[in-house]
């Protein structure tokens, strides 16, 4: 029997588990006869390949286990390193997020600042021009008044002057109408009472007896004097 012959047909495609030429020598040497060397190596190689084949079903589950052990082991640190990455790569965008964020912060807070100091200033300025407007407004209301007054006060002038007037001219007829009115009473009166005295003086001239008195140098004022006008007239 050939080395390679005997590889190839004894074990099949399974790998071998011991140099058979080398047995299968040192028996003829030790005085086996080639069947019973032949006999011998198949009994251990069906010894060896019983035993290997518990060993493999046994060792198997094992090897699985281990394989498993290492796919697991493999895949929890590939999501070990995914989850690593995962969260650096989270970490670095909520970094980003928030520099973005921060940056868009100041970028509103001077935004404000800068609307905030220009709402002052013009705050400021529409107080000043409406301050101005007032001012004017009522610099105008008080020339308003003051013309409104002078106005009001000319025509109260004018229409007191007028009803003076008025009242002067009524007072004025009256007056003269009452004087005349007066003189003509007093008039009236002086003649009703010259009339009287005049009819009693004629009368009492009636009746009163002449007498004729020689005057004086001393009585000579006297009579002048004594005597009544209207008489001689």
């Amino acid at each position: 029997m050939k080395q390679d012959d005997f590889l190839t047909t004894i074990f099949e495609n399974m790998e071998p588990y011991m140099d058979t030429y080398h047995v299968f020598t040192e028996l003829t040497e030790s005085g086996f006869t080639d069947s019973q060397a032949d006999e011998i190596i198949n009994l251990l190689i069906v010894q060896l390949n019983s035993k290997l084949s518990k060993l493999s079903t046994k060792y198997s589950q094992l090897y699985e286990l281990e394989n498993e052990e290492y796919l697991y082991e493999s895949a929890q640190q590939e999501l070990r390193v995914d989850f690593t990455r995962s969260r650096e790569l989270h970490i670095n965008e909520l970094i980003n997020s928030i520099n973005i964020i921060e940056r868009e912060f100041h970028i509103l807070s001077d935004e404000l600042n800068n609307q905030l100091i220009q709402m002052k200033n013009d705050t400021q300025v529409a107080i000043s021009d409406q301050k101005s407007e007032n001012t004017l407004l009522s610099k105008r209301i008080i020339l308003r008044i003051q013309e409104t007054n002078h106005k009001i006060t000319t025509e109260l002038n004018s229409a007191m002057r007028s009803e003076v007037e008025s009242l002067r001219w009524h007072f004025s007829r009256w007056g003269l109408l009452t004087i005349l009115i007066a003189v003509f009473d007093a008039a009236m009166v002086y003649y009703i009472h010259k009339s009287a005295t005049t009819r009693r003086e004629n009368e009492k001239n009636e009746f009163i007896p002449l007498i004729i008195y020689e005057p004086s140098e001393y009585d000579e004022d006297d009579y002048h004097t004594d005597l009544d006008k209207s008489l001689i007239n």
